[in-house]
């Protein structure tokens, strides 16, 4: 008779399991127990990462769930079925009394009586009790010390003899020894697409792939009628060809419904999902390889065909799918939210009784991540963290990175099934009510069931609507043109999808790139593979001319890249060409270098059971093939491990070429609207709130390239950001606590004459939304000033009042005529800008650097745009920060980067280790800075070392 545990609380009990699954499986092994049941409360949520780590310990996994205070285990497939179902309907029919539904579906499932040996689980060790009252007084909404506590730590075997008697430890063991459940990885489950009478999966996807080559080559060239076929065999000879269907039918609809959507990743290397219109990258065109997408060697692994769509319009799309295929049949995907060091840090000060006020100040000036420093942090200089219970929450939130707190939606991800899907997962519904797997997406890959991203893309929405207020069909931008390339070769690319960041604008400078491939090779050139390995850098030397490629052979076969490893594909070419290895086998290796999906003859290199040992043998033995191969080739052995030093350093963090290829696509046709239509693409931008920065900094670059900003006007203003005979008209919805209500109340009622006339027509309107309507310069377009119009509003307010009340002597009130309203001088221009800092969150009259002091005792300060004229020298820059990051260095030691900006441009400025400690407390927030430094020109990029800096002070 053995040991077992029959109720376990793993982490994903949200707010009550205080150890990891790993943990609890490992204190289970020291302590002789040989099976473990997990029941998380209400839900079964990580049932494959439990079964691995329990039988990599060689522990029996059981699969339950608590569900309203009965714990339930499901013995085999029936069970887990039944059990699927059971926790499905305690969230979707919580009417149902539970009793009822295990009478109808209770097969295969044990429910645990009083007379078997349970004890519930909560943590592995006794020293985690109080990470588990922290978690409960958090889920209770309590202090710590009120917190009711239900569960203990993992027993030992010995333990558990003491404990029960043997005939409940021999119950216990029997419902073990019944449990013959495991959850294998299913082949793929497609349902069945839409299909013409009379036809096959197969044979409409021929007829749709011949028709759709015509349309995208005119003439067809043989080689690509030669790659359809091929593309097309293989596809069918593993069984997809209804999912590239299923994909095809979601794409046709929208664009019947006009609705933005393409195709990305690795599916833009397949001709086949080019010509039905999936993707729009010719692969031809830019040398994509099928076998980075499909090939025989991947086995039953589906490939990834994931779809970007106008994010207004998604829901359209997902209700499409619901619709086709039916509601029962598909969910959205799940995504665990965990903790971060900051929100786990606010749950547990919370927990310990610390003031909102408290939490917040302390908080937004903690690291994102861990560890931290107080010692040595000088962005927490001042903060009492030595003092208790600073020192507790710290190591408590520290403790709980990583935890699940509750399940929300992955970003784009449905999954779709051949029949209702709680035979295959449980379900739940999150917060706002849609229904999503428990599962999250590994899980359902798991499953075998059919997973499709679609992800709401906002650029994709951005370039839509520039294009369309330009009057330009993105059919016709050139990939390469003057005005677009000025503004790539000199990094001034705020609103460009993918290119706009701190780094990528640097190195956009040190490249000198001109067109759309350009684009392409920055997005991909800024990746952790390239960066990392100094592949990034030695691109720019090598277009500069400052270097040669120490490999010739490889640069022969990479000439646009100057023989630097850029992509995924590059990999897989090197190895086909320079190695001789076939592109099937290239590819396994590469997945297999980035711990991917391996291929059966590789896959055990990363089973969980095998030694380390055995993992680098595998690997030697993967580089042997590779360098005997190059040298059979012709490459002398130093050129052949050099180029596999590259490979392995490089290729777990490598960009795919057919990815690149899209997005650099649409990185350029917003880089050219922005190049002649700036208005319009930053309007669109500001519309879709898109981008890396806030709205802020878009209206700044707007008035840098010479768009006028208009205020917010109550009867010309759309919802959000429009364009008005070329100017910039910010949008109603900026205002500050302006309700969805009242601005469609708003739109309803317009034109209105004045705000006499809007105040007796929108009824909906508070008076705090009226003020602040009046504050922003909703009304300007009408007479009077703002602080009289602020008059009007209270006076309107007292007459209302008046009309429902009397007064104590039984009249109403009487109030004077507007006519009688006092003159009151319009608020000064600083004033004005100051409410529009406020209350939109924006400065549409001018720089929010105009509030504050703008003559120093520096006599050296200069302007943003100026600095390249000053290179070597020291200097004082005065801006308004715009973003910032924190990094180690190699020695670790934290520094950081600002970027800052004034009315000229923006400043890309290091703090070092030494200037960091030094001034790095002033740099936790936004706001203006005046920065002390020297310039400094590394590659043709200017940019700021810091050594000091001052908080500037408004004007008063």
């Amino acid at each position: 008779m053995e040991a077992v545990h029959l109720r376990v609380h793993t982490p994903h009990s949200h707010l009550f399991g205080a150890s990891s699954i790993e943990d609890l499986v490992e204190a289970a092994r020291r302590g002789g127990v040989r099976a473990l049941a997990m029941t998380d409360r209400n839900g079964l949520y990580s049932p494959f990462e439990f079964q691995d780590a329990c039988e990599c310990a060689g522990i029996q996994p059981l699969f339950g769930a608590h569900l309203r205070g009965q714990t339930l285990i499901a013995r085999d497939e029936e069970g887990y079925r039944n059990l699927c179902f059971l926790i499905s309907a305690h969230h979707l029919q919580p009417q149902e009394p539970l009793e009822r539904l295990l009478r109808e579906h209770g097969g295969g499932v044990t429910c645990l009586g009083p007379e078997t040996a349970v004890v519930p689980v909560a943590y592995h060790t006794p020293g985690r009790r109080g990470l588990h009252r922290i978690l409960r007084a958090v889920d209770q909404g309590r202090v710590v010390h009120q917190a009711q506590i239900e569960a203990g730590p993992l027993l030992s075997a010995s333990t558990l003899r003491r404990r029960f008697p043997a005939a409940e430890r021999r119950r216990a063991w029997r419902i073990a020894e019944s449990c013959t459940l495991r959850l294998e990885r299913r082949p793929p489950i497609f349902p069945r697409p839409p299909l013409p009478p009379g036809e096959t999966a197969a044979s409409v996807l021929f007829r749709l792939a011949t028709e759709g080559v015509r349309r995208r080559y005119r003439p067809v060239p043989p080689e690509a009628m030669r790659r359809l076929l091929q593309e097309i065999e293989v596809i069918h000879e593993m069984g997809f060809d209804a999912y590239f269907l299923i994909v095809h039918e979601i794409v046709e609809f929208a664009r019947r419904q006009q609705i933005a959507v393409v195709g990305r990743g690795s599916a833009a290397n397949s001709i086949v999902a080019y010509v039905l219109g999936i993707t729009n990258v010719d692969p031809i065109r830019y040398e994509l390889l099928f076998e980075r997408f499909l090939n025989r060697s991947r086995g039953q692994d589906p490939p990834d065909i994931d779809l970007d769509i106008d994010w207004r319009r998604r829901d359209e799309i997902l209700e499409h799918v619901y619709e086709t295929y039916g509601r029962e049949r598909v969910a959205m995907i799940c995504t665990f939210q965990t903790l971060r060091f900051r929100s786990a840090f606010r749950e547990v000060a919370k927990a310990f009784g610390l003031s909102p006020d408290e939490v917040n100040r302390v908080s937004r000036r903690l690291p994102r991540s861990i560890p931290i420093d107080p010692d040595n942090d000088p962005e927490l200089r001042g903060l009492p963290l030595h003092r208790e219970p600073y020192p507790t929450i710290l190591r408590a939130a520290k403790a709980l990175v990583h935890f699940p707190r509750h399940l929300s939606i992955h970003s784009g991800g449905i999954v779709v099934a051949d029949r209702d899907l709680t035979d295959y997962l449980p379900l739940q519904r999150t917060a706002k009510g849609l229904v999503v797997t428990q599962f999250d997406m590994h899980g359902v890959e798991r499953t075998g069931l059919l997973k499709i991203d679609l992800l709401g893309h906002r650029s994709l929405a951005v370039v839509q609507d520039a294009s369309r207020w330009a009057g330009i069909d993105l059919l016709d931008i050139p990939e390469e043109e003057p005005k677009a390339a000025e503004l790539l070769r000199t990094g001034r690319t705020l609103g460009v999808f993918q290119i706009e960041s701190p780094g990528m604008r640097t190195l956009l400078k040190k490249m000198r790139g001109t067109n759309q491939e350009d684009a392409m090779i920055g997005l991909s050139l800024i990746r952790p593979g390239p960066s990392g390995t100094g592949m990034k850098d030695a691109y720019v030397r090598r277009k500069r001319g400052e270097e040669q490629c120490d490999i010739p052979c490889l640069e022969a076969l990479l000439p646009r890249t100057f023989g630097v490893l850029l992509y995924q594909e590059d990999v897989m070419r090197a190895a086909a060409q320079l190695a001789g290895l076939t592109l099937e086998r290239a590819d396994e290796i590469r997945r297999s270098l980035k711990h991917e999906a391996p291929a059966d003859d590789i896959r055990r290199s990363f089973d969980p059971t095998e030694s380390q040992e055995d993992t680098d043998a595998v690997l030697r033995s993967i580089a042997h093939e590779f360098m005997t191969g190059a040298q059979r080739k012709g490459m002398q052995p130093d050129q052949a491990q050099l180029l596999w030093s590259y490979i392995q350093n490089f290729v777990a963090f490598a960009y795919s070429k057919a990815h690149a290829a899209t997005y650099g696509r649409i990185s350029y046709q917003a880089l050219y609207l922005k190049a002649h239509h700036p208005a319009a693409f930053l309007a669109a931008v500001l519309a879709n709130g898109g981008g890396y920065y806030d709205s802020r900094t878009y209206v700044e670059e707007a008035r840098r390239l010479g768009v006028h900003i208009l205020l917010p006007d109550i009867n010309r203003s759309a919802p959000a950001e429009t364009v008005e005979e070329g100017a910039l008209r910010i949008g109603l919805d900026r205002v500050r606590d302006l309700r969805a209500v009242t601005l469609e109340a708003i739109l309803e009622h317009r034109p209105f004459l004045g705000l006499t006339d809007f105040l007796k027509r929108v009824s909906e309107a508070q008076r705090r939304e009226v003020e602040h309507l009046v504050l922003t310069g909703c009304f300007d377009a009408f007479d009077g000033t703002r602080p009289e119009k602020l008059w009007r509003v209270l006076l309107h307010e007292r007459a209302a009042a008046g009309r429902r009340s009397p007064d104590l002597f039984g009249e109403r009130n009487l109030l004077p005529p507007e006519r009688t309203l006092p003159a009151i001088r319009e608020y000064t221009r600083e004033k004005a800008i100051e409410f529009e800092q406020e209350l939109l969150g924006l400065c549409p009259t001018a720089h929010p650097l105009t509030l504050y002091r703008r003559e120093t005792d520096h006599p050296n300060q200069i302007t943003a745009e100026a600095l390249g004229r000053f290179v070597g020298r020291r200097v004082w820059i005065v801006g308004w920060v715009v973003t910032t990051r924190r990094i180690r260095t190699r020695k670790g030691e934290p520094m950081k980067f600002v970027t800052l900006e004034d009315e000229t441009g923006m400043v890309e400025i290091t703090f070092p280790a030494a200037a960091y400690r030094r001034c790095g407390h002033l740099l936790h927030g936004g706001g203006p800075l005046s920065v002390r430094g020297r310039v400094q020109d590394h590659l043709g990029a200017v940019i700021l070392e810091g050594e000091d800096a001052e908080l500037l002070e408004p004007e008063r």
